[in-house]
């Protein structure tokens, strides 16, 4: 089901803090959501297989669903303030997108 989040919708809901290590960039601390809670709370269909990530300036990532699902430190992160970006440790550096604006599976 389409559901729509703010900064503080996101904050009401189980908010973490965790040292990931980017691919790229090492050890960083993220405070943001587990994107596996956020995927439940969408009830993705059965036949789901892709999540699709889109950034603000259009750029696209995909990943299979059953990976993310099974990513327990994935995380839609606060960066500025009502803006996200993904914290996805042992995922490509592709999906660690900045600037989220749209989460789709399909």
């Amino acid at each position: 089901k389409d559901l729509g989040f703010t900064e503080a919708d996101l904050r009401k809901l189980a908010v973490v803090k965790l040292t990931l290590e980017h691919p790229k960039k090492g050890p960083s601390e993220y405070e943001g959501v587990r994107l596996s809670d956020l995927l439940a709370l969408a009830q993705p269909a059965a036949g789901a297989q892709t999540v699709v990530f889109t950034a603000s300036d259009g750029f696209t990532a995909e990943a299979a669903l059953a990976e993310v699902q099974a990513c327990t430190d994935c995380l839609v992160a606060f960066d500025a303030p009502g803006q996200f970006k993904l914290a996805m440790p042992a995922l490509p550096s592709s999906v660690w997108v900045k600037g989220i604006v749209k989460i789709e599976l399909k």
